[in-house]
């Protein structure tokens, strides 16, 4: 976002946001790291698997959305993504997926008018 006119308040421009979405999560970062230090306590043994699996999951969806089509990646992403709850039934798996694909299609397609292709090629040009 360094790169991008800043503005003003008044008149944001395209940097406004990103510079300051990004010094409020640099602060809160810092608040939380200096909360930690002060407290003190017992180290945490960091868990390899939700981290692995988010990052294996965005470049899924990478890979994926030109060849599948939005609807088919996001609903196979999100399902992956439901493993870090180990409370959801595979019923609660596909519900959720299914009703956060539909969520994003409204917000991304409807509400937004980005354009995406929705399906995969072969299924809509018929081979």
């Amino acid at each position: 976002a360094r790169h991008y006119d800043f503005g003003s308040a008044r008149q944001m421009g395209p940097g406004y946001f990103p510079v300051i979405v990004g010094w409020l999560m640099a602060a809160l970062g810092a608040a939380i790291a200096i909360q930690a230090v002060i407290r003190g306590g017992e180290g945490l043994k960091p868990a390899l698997f939700p981290p692995a699996l988010v990052l294996g999951v965005v470049v899924l969806f990478g890979l994926m959305l030109d060849r599948a089509g939005l609807v088919l990646t996001l609903l196979l992403c999100l399902f992956l993504l439901t493993f870090m709850s180990r409370n959801l039934t595979l019923a609660g798996r596909l519900l959720a997926s299914v009703a956060i694909t539909l969520f994003s299609m409204a917000i991304f397609v409807g509400g937004l008018g980005v354009y995406l292709p929705l399906w995969p090629a072969i299924l809509i040009n018929g081979g």
